[in-house]
């Protein structure tokens, strides 16, 4: 593989415990031991991440066009804060808890402005445990969209506090831990503000198998929820982006505010269990191919599809393309990078567009700088989680005891094409709670519509 934006792989979660610190009055030779555990991962980490990452101390590359033209992906100086937080926290094992350990070296870890640089609790490998809940950010607000039976009533709901501290706050607390852009922390957030434990970690509470949620829902007045979390070992990526359709919430156990009837779901929240698929909107003179992860199936490559597409498509009549990328948060480059090539001839004399979201990210983001450079497509939707230009490639610094994952960061991708070349929208638009609920996707009614 030449260049593998993001990495794939079997997963095994971890539920990591070594027991808590001495005011939960361990016996003292398991105090002894959890406290030698973690000082030895600790200084494992310290050793070996900073040596593998390189991404805590400022990065120059060329440009393209111009190889005497260097510019800066990474200009900040972390490495030093970076050594004196570890430091700091291995001389603290005695005093914090388990949770706050984890939490202490994924703040560390996110010293990096490198989204690729991470310790994984979430998404590739769960570590902490989370609500049974669905929730999703509209413009700045939190809402419910997928809620257990029992907990119907809350679909909708705005989340305004969490264990008594407004969400604005937490949000801004749990950013903290997350390497990247703001974008991309926004949708990471999502991970972490359903978890009971990565809150504790945080110092927003101290019970970490449940939260208070202070929620305003659609109908009646605000009120406190208790709710209590699970932890689900998980055997794939999890991305919380699915969340936002029935179509992949958890069927036997959650309720989904857009119901059941998939027949009334837009077209982007329509096949979100599938990794790529297109639709031919003949009366509205528009093809639409959406782009979820870059990966191939087992059942049909991204280029097979593509050229059946070209197929079906290429002696109908339509003036439009779109290339929906706004959940695609990587995989392989190598996946779509030809079909790409071998699509764009046939958009001569189209209008193209590219849509991307906050969770466009990695090998998701560079299908959409080729597709633009190809067919002058025009980016339309939100930022996306990442620029052009990052640092991936790498592999996984595995902690002794504890057995936590620290992803290292060690190649960089320069996807730029151009200097001044940008994948960020030409036009930014979101999709709002009430059109959410009413099926509208506004994005591509943007596109609809436009002359």
């Amino acid at each position: 593989m030449r260049a593998a934006a993001y990495f794939i792989y079997s997963l095994i979660a971890i539920n990591v415990s070594f027991g808590q610190p001495a005011n939960n009055a361990l016996p003292a030779n398991e105090l002894e031991s959890r406290n030698r555990k973690w000082r030895e991962d600790i200084q494992y980490f310290k050793e070996r991440f900073p040596a593998y990452d390189k991404t805590y101390t400022p990065v120059l590359f060329s440009n393209h066009t111009d190889s005497n033209n260097l510019h800066y992906a990474i200009e900040q100086n972390n490495l030093e804060p970076f050594l004196r937080g570890v430091d700091s926290l291995y001389n603290a094992v005695n005093t914090l808890n388990d949770e706050q350990l984890m939490i202490g070296l994924c703040k560390l870890i996110a010293l990096s402005p490198n989204a690729h640089t991470r310790l994984y609790l979430f998404r590739v490998r769960t570590v902490m445990n989370n609500l049974p809940l669905g929730i999703h950010w509209f413009d700045q607000d939190l809402h419910i969209i997928a809620a257990p039976p029992a907990y119907k009533q809350l679909l909708g709901a705005k989340i305004k506090a969490i264990n008594d501290v407004s969400i604005d706050s937490v949000k801004k607390r749990v950013d903290a831990l997350i390497s990247g852009n703001t974008h991309w922390k926004k949708y990471m957030s999502l991970y972490f503000l359903r978890s009971p434990q990565a809150l504790k970690g945080l110092g927003l509470g101290t019970d970490g198998d449940q939260l208070t949620l202070a929620v305003e829902p659609l109908h009646g007045k605000a009120k406190t929820v208790l709710m209590k979390a699970d932890f689900v070992h998980q055997s794939a990526t999890l991305e919380v982006w699915k969340d936002l359709s029935p179509v992949t919430v958890k069927k036997d156990s959650l309720a989904h505010l857009l119901g059941t009837d998939i027949k009334k779901l837009p077209l982007y929240l329509q096949h979100t269990d599938k990794a790529y698929s297109y639709q031919y909107l003949k009366d509205e003179g528009l093809v639409y191919l959406q782009f979820n992860r870059a990966v191939n199936s087992k059942e049909k490559t991204f280029s097979d599809l593509v050229r059946e597409m070209v197929t079906a498509i290429k002696d109908q009549p339509f003036t439009k393309f779109v290339f929906d990328l706004r959940f695609n948060t990587g995989g392989s480059i190598e996946v779509s990078e030809k079909a790409i090539e071998m699509l764009a001839p046939y958009l001569r004399n189209k209008k193209s567009y590219v849509i991307t979201g906050h969770s466009t990210f990695s090998a998701g983001i560079v299908p959409a700088g080729i597709f633009k450079k190809l067919t002058g497509a025009k980016v339309v939707g939100s930022p996306a989680g990442d620029a052009l230009i990052f640092l991936s490639e790498g592999g996984n610094v595995v902690l002794p005891h504890s057995k936590l994952h620290a992803h290292y960061a060690n190649g960089l991708l320069n996807w730029s094409i151009e200097k001044g070349f940008t994948i960020h929208p030409d036009k930014t638009i979101t999709v709002s709670f009430s059109d959410y609920v009413k099926g509208e996707d506004t994005i591509l009614n943007f596109i609809l519509n436009e002359e």
